[in-house]
């Protein structure tokens, strides 16, 4: 019996439609084969080179979805070297906590928060690529003195003593900005007065603009005496000031777990390839 030619033609697209989709979705697969779901967790289980090459990629479609799904917070020190696999040790410090909330967001989110949540992602990436991470806090307090008659500055000084106390390669301190003129919005990476903080400044901000915000047009800048923190590290000091919580669609984003996620990356791996890169 002869088959209709609609019938025929219908078949065919649908074969055509299953090998495209089976295609596809091989593909995809294989691209995100180096996630693994356990336990609700994400664990990445295929090292290094892949998790580089992530990063590396200029493909920002690529770039965005592998974070479209699943939480990458959910990473553990279990998915994480036990140790120092490179040699160098990271500073990261979440700027302000306990009574010091920072800045106060447009969306009613307080900066403290959102430096903790930004340092501990970026935190859980540099464990990534082998580097040992030290916090400066990993919760809701700040480091002044508690008899101290000016806490502020007690804050301060001793994260300046804690960075002093504990070698390390870098020291990163993770801000967000504030502006009474809403407009005002993008990161900004402030640097010590020394080559090698200009050129970890330099890293971090280029890959922000590159990969994240494109629009950015703001530039690096020495610090001096007007960050104190930076001003009196001794080692390869930044502050980065990850975007103006005064700006109701920057706040948004920085509210937001994958945007986290992206920047926390981000920045893991600026500062991983000048480590990479350090003389």
């Amino acid at each position: 019996m002869k088959i209709p030619f609609i019938k025929r033609l219908s078949y065919s697209i649908s074969l055509l439609i299953f090998v495209i989709i089976y295609t596809v979705s091989a593909v995809i697969f294989s691209l995100f084969s180096f996630i693994s779901l356990e336990d609700g967790k994400l664990s990445f289980t295929k090292g290094l080179g892949v998790f580089k090459e992530l990063f590396d990629r200029s493909n920002d479609t690529f770039f965005d979805a592998c974070f479209s799904g699943g939480d990458l917070s959910a990473l553990t020190s279990a998915d994480s070297p036990a140790s120092s696999e490179t040699g160098y040790t990271v500073i990261l410090d979440p700027g302000h906590g306990g009574p010091d909330p920072g800045a106060n967001g447009i969306t009613g989110e307080a900066e403290k928060h959102l430096n903790l949540s930004l340092s501990m992602k970026t935190a859980e990436f540099l464990k990534l690529y082998g580097i040992n991470v030290i916090l400066t806090r990993d919760s809701d307090i700040w480091l002044a003195d508690e008899n101290a008659s000016h806490k502020k500055h007690s804050d301060v000084t001793n994260r300046v003593r804690f960075c002093k106390e504990h070698e390390n390669d870098a020291f990163v301190s993770i801000h967000m900005n504030s502006f009474p003129q809403e407009s005002c919005k993008g990161a900004q990476v402030f640097y010590s007065s020394s080559e090698e903080s200009r050129r970890l400044a330099e890293i971090i901000s280029g890959n922000i603009t590159s990969r994240l915000q494109t629009d950015n047009k703001r530039q690096i800048k020495e610090a001096g005496s007007s960050i104190f923190i930076l001003d009196r590290t001794d080692t390869c000091s930044v502050l980065i000031e990850c975007g103006f919580v005064s700006n109701y669609d920057e706040a948004v984003l920085l509210n937001d777990d994958k945007y986290q996620n992206k920047l926390a990356f981000i920045i893991a791996g600026a500062i991983n390839e000048y480590l990479n890169t350090k003389q």
